[in-house]
């Protein structure tokens, strides 16, 4: 589990504090570390540590970020320690492209095997880190975005969103595969925002649309589209779910919710469906082999 909060602007630079706060308000999700990919001029930046938000933005600071384009990630240590190498963002072999994720991805341990086969080399012990590596492989073959962002669906098995920054394209690459996205509008129309909650875009976007399961999306100053990951479709936004976003203030931080407790009963349905996955396969197969050998 974490929290994604992304930023892409034109005509200016995203707000100062912005994807700081947006993360301090994600915290809920995730308070194992805290990073940012953003793009200084033509190169692709990473900060990151492990530790809480506020903590983290003191050592790196997270406040000022000087660029129009950046991806911030708070995260929960499900898989792998909470330490430097298991902290998000994580950039891919060339340095071009960026990821952080949310959920499980229940096959990365057989991506990974085949991607390391191709000389890909890997910095932490995480599932999403897979994710950048495939997305590259697949850029060595075709410039078009939606379709390589389709073929990391179908080979990634699971419940999952991922938002990549691709410093080529200065733009987010975008994947809701299960687990919830929000795009999100300001009002001048000036900054698009890309979060995994609604509240987390309280004061920063004035309409925001919540993207379906399946969905991968194409993000930057120039462009908004969404595609069916299935069948390539483009999805318009008029399609999707509009909501205005509105909270009181003190429910932001608790993912609208007036307090805690209601929050995790209603998270509960969601948190049944993930327990299977984190039953790896591996784990299955050997259990299987000690009942089968049991006399």
């Amino acid at each position: 589990m974490g929290g994604i909060f992304a930023i892409v602007c034109k005509e200016t630079s995203i707000p100062r504090g912005a994807i700081y706060e947006g993360l301090r308000r994600l915290t809920y999700r995730g308070y194992d570390g805290a990073g940012v990919a953003f793009m200084r001029e033509d190169l692709l930046e990473v900060r990151k540590a492990p530790g809480h938000v506020e903590n983290v933005s003191k050592q790196i600071d997270l406040v000022n970020i000087d660029s129009d384009i950046a991806v911030g990630h708070t995260r929960y240590a499900s898989r792998g320690w909470p330490v430097y190498e298991n902290t998000h963002p994580f950039k891919d072999c060339t340095h071009k492209l960026a990821v952080v994720g949310d959920g499980i991805i229940e096959n990365y341990e057989e991506v990974r095997n085949k991607l390391e086969k191709l000389n890909h080399v890997f910095s932490s012990r995480t599932d999403t880190e897979v994710a950048v590596h495939l997305l590259e492989e697949y850029l060595k073959s075709t410039s078009d975005r939606r379709e390589a962002l389709m073929s990391v669906t179908r080979d990634l098995h699971g419940m999952y969103s991922l938002v990549f920054l691709d410093s080529s394209t200065r733009s987010l690459l975008i994947v809701q595969s299960g687990q919830p996205l929000v795009v999100g509008f300001s009002a001048d129309r000036k900054c698009i925002y890309v979060s995994s909650d609604l509240p987390s875009l309280y004061g920063f976007a004035e309409t925001a649309y919540i993207l379906e399961d399946n969905t991968v999306g194409i993000v930057s100053r120039d462009l908004v589209e969404f595609y069916n990951a299935l069948s390539g479709v483009k999805i318009e936004l008029s399609q999707l779910q509009a909501k205005r976003v509105k909270y009181i203030s003190e429910y932001v931080e608790k993912g609208g919710f007036p307090h805690y407790m209601l929050k995790e009963i209603y998270e509960i349905p969601d948190a049944l469906r993930r327990v299977p996955l984190i039953i790896m396969d591996k784990y299955l197969r050997l259990a299987a082999m000690i009942i089968q050998g049991a006399k």
